[in-house]
């Protein structure tokens, strides 16, 4: 499945930036491969819209933010937070823009310190809900958007993957035991699944700085859970009584690129372990993973048949059964839809 060639993906919220990079100038953005133009009003709320004036499709992110409202760079156009044009210099004092000079919106919404955009108007689900991020008991550190060489399917994929850590990972596993341990729970959920398996681990400079573990080898516990269609949370309940806990989202700019935003949340304090080390030992992780997915096909096939799979491949498997019945779904909807069209029409033309 190449992720963004499936509408149905369209119908999922995604995040775009961290809030904290929202600023006075307009951001561009590209999700689905479609141009996205990002800025915020006058109260300070993200707006989101297709990154083209209507008057001659200049790309309305190279222009400027006037009181809440984006000008284009080309004619001067502006546009308030509805996407509705309200000042063209080029009127005589007192015409006002025709009201078809309207731009295309989004969904936008903030939660959990992040920008979130659906471009579709009928979301199949809501944002993924993480209760520890709006538990005050967290701190939150903010990981670096990072534009990922894959599809999101195969991004997300490696997340939950229980057996690359001793090959791909100079931070984590145990080369000694690659053989990953069982899973104690695996589950299916409404939003997508759960399972909990811990890891052998070693200690190394990273892990000590970032995560306070001095152990030369320990068990390392974990739980996962899968927020369809690309999010993920890991909870890693280290051997020092401290939870790490990453939120990670991979969002499809195109079939062969994702962007990648995350956040850590932290039960202890930035006294007893600061954010700097917290995001190095999480980020050499993750420029790992970059580097190993720019040489995987983004096709994944959701035929079964097609790859081997072993016991550790189980969460995969999973996933990959639910795309199929999501896609199975869409498309039998579809079909009834365009058998209703073609009846209407049908029906009109005797």
């Amino acid at each position: 499945m190449l992720v963004a060639s499936q509408p149905i993906n369209s119908r999922f919220w995604y995040p775009i930036i961290d809030a904290s990079e929202l600023s006075e100038k307009p951001h561009a953005i590209k999700l689905f491969g479609i141009n996205i133009v990002l800025w915020t009003d006058a109260e300070g709320l993200p707006v989101a819209a297709e990154d083209k004036c209507v008057h001659r499709f200049a790309k309305l992110s190279q222009g400027q933010v006037v009181d809440g409202e984006i000008q284009c760079p080309y004619h001067g156009w502006r546009y308030n937070n509805r996407g509705q044009c309200v000042a063209i210099p080029q009127l005589d004092e007192g015409e006002t823009p025709n009201k078809n000079c309207r731009l295309k919106l989004f969904l936008c919404r903030l939660r959990y310190g992040l920008v979130w955009i659906c471009i579709a108007d009928d979301p199949l689900v809501d944002i993924p809900q993480i209760d520890e991020a709006e538990n005050s008991i967290f701190r939150r550190i903010g990981v670096p958007t990072h534009s990922w060489p894959c599809g999101a399917l195969n991004a997300i994929e490696n997340i939950f993957d229980n057996a690359h850590h001793h090959f791909v990972h100079k931070q984590l596993g145990d080369r000694k035991h690659a053989k990953p341990l069982s899973f104690r729970v695996l589950t299916e959920t409404e939003t997508g699944l759960y399972f909990d398996v811990p890891m052998r681990d070693y200690s190394n400079p990273n892990q000590r700085a970032g995560w306070g573990i001095y152990d030369e080898v320990y068990l390392l516990e974990r739980q996962f859970t899968w927020f369809t269609p690309f999010s993920g949370k890991l909870v890693l309940h280290l051997p020092n009584d401290i939870l790490n806990i990453t939120c990670i989202f991979f969002t499809p700019v195109s079939d062969t690129e994702s962007l990648c935003n995350a956040f850590i949340l932290r039960d202890d304090s930035a006294e007893d372990t600061c954010d700097d080390d917290v995001l190095t030992m999480t980020q050499s992780i993750l420029e790992e993973d970059i580097k190993l997915l720019a040489c995987v096909d983004p096709d994944v096939p959701l035929d079964l048949k097609e790859q081997q799979h072993l016991a550790s491949d189980r969460p995969s498997i999973m996933m990959r059964k639910r795309f199929s019945r999501l896609l199975k779904e869409y498309n039998e909807k579809e079909c009834r839809a365009h058998k209703l069209i073609s009846t209407s029409s049908e029906g009109a033309v005797q």
